[in-house]
């Protein structure tokens, strides 16, 4: 096979180079680095001639100003083509009315953090119909599974995960692993399970350190800021899923003060293969309600936040019911 020393073509201009390619349907994309004034995406297809001989049409110019800021951070993210860009990450949406392909934002919920960091040394992957993006330690997670639209386009639901200092990724089956500065492999406790296929208590651990999980709501102001509000005693509450050990505090936030640890309690399921005598249980629900019962006056806006950073625990929230009554108005 010969290939000739001229067999190339040049995409857009010297000045920025090629980060990655991306392939949407029956196109190649390519995607250049970031630029305000180069063409930073082309769309490249292949014909044939009269002859029968396959040709490359010159790729055709699609988008300029967003490129890729790193080229470990470019991936198709189950049919959706991304990369990562000073922008936050971009998709390559459908063919618009002008039969040209458009750049899509997918990230909007966490730009304000996403953007802040060193985006070039972001890496990606994907693992289990999620989208990983790590960037030093900190790592951002899209779910394929949990999407919303956004005007005429959609973005995803996104998790943000903690000490996760990982260089490269590698993805076998069901399996992530990845390799660390100082030259350590590790891989992510999916694989600890028990006859039945569940997660066993001891994967929820960070290298034998507890996980640090956290929920809360948005600060809240229910419509109406210039309103005070009152949570009642009685009413409030949160839907956990049962894990075999788990537990959960939950504090509450206003504009003006914050209630540390306004309830805590530990909260199983009852089974053989994982008795917890220290916190032992009858529970057989897949889920616990655990009510607040707690009251706070004259608020304008208010959270709850739920967490729990106990080690080889399960944890997870279902729904959260808020109750309030409206006083006077705020003066």
């Amino acid at each position: 096979l010969y290939v000739p020393d001229l067999s190339y073509t040049e995409i857009g201009t010297k000045n920025s180079k090629i980060m990655g390619y991306l392939k949407t349907g029956n196109s190649l994309a390519i995607i250049k680095e970031d630029g305000a004034q180069d063409a930073t995406v082309f769309m490249r297809t292949s014909t044939y001639d009269d002859n029968g001989e396959m040709i490359f049409p010159v790729p055709k110019q699609n988008q300029t100003g967003i490129g890729a800021v790193s080229t470990k951070a470019i991936q198709g993210f189950m049919d959706d083509p991304v990369f990562l860009s000073s922008g936050g990450l971009y998709g390559i949406g459908k063919i618009d009315i002008t039969a040209e392909r458009v750049l899509e934002t997918r990230s909007t919920r966490v730009n304000p953090k996403l953007i802040q960091e060193n985006l070039s040394s972001a890496i990606m992957a994907v693992w289990r119909g999620y989208l990983i993006v790590c960037i030093g330690s900190n790592v951002y997670v899209a779910n394929s599974r949990q999407r919303y639209a956004s005007g005429n386009s959609y973005e995803y639901e996104w998790y943000y995960w903690t000490n996760i200092p990982a260089r490269c990724f590698c993805v076998d089956g069901d399996a992530l692993y990845f390799g660390t500065d100082d030259g350590n492999l590790c891989r992510f406790n999916n694989d600890m399970v028990d006859a039945n296929g569940d997660i066993q208590m001891t994967a929820y651990n960070d290298n034998g350190a507890a996980i640090t999980a956290e929920w809360s709501t948005k600060l809240d102001d229910d419509g109406d800021f210039m309103t005070y509000k009152t949570l009642p005693k009685k009413g409030t509450g949160v839907l956990f899923k049962t894990n075999a050990r788990s537990s959960c505090s939950v504090s509450i936030r206003t504009e003006k003060e914050l209630y540390s640890d306004v309830k805590s309690d530990s909260f199983g399921i009852f089974t053989f293969t994982d008795i917890d005598f220290d916190n032992f249980t009858f529970n057989t629900s897949p889920y616990t309600v655990i009510p607040i019962n707690t009251k706070i006056k004259k608020y304008k806006a208010i959270q709850i936040v739920c967490k729990n950073d106990t080690v080889n625990q399960g944890f997870g929230i279902y729904k959260i019911i808020r109750r309030y009554f409206v006083g006077n108005y705020v003066k």
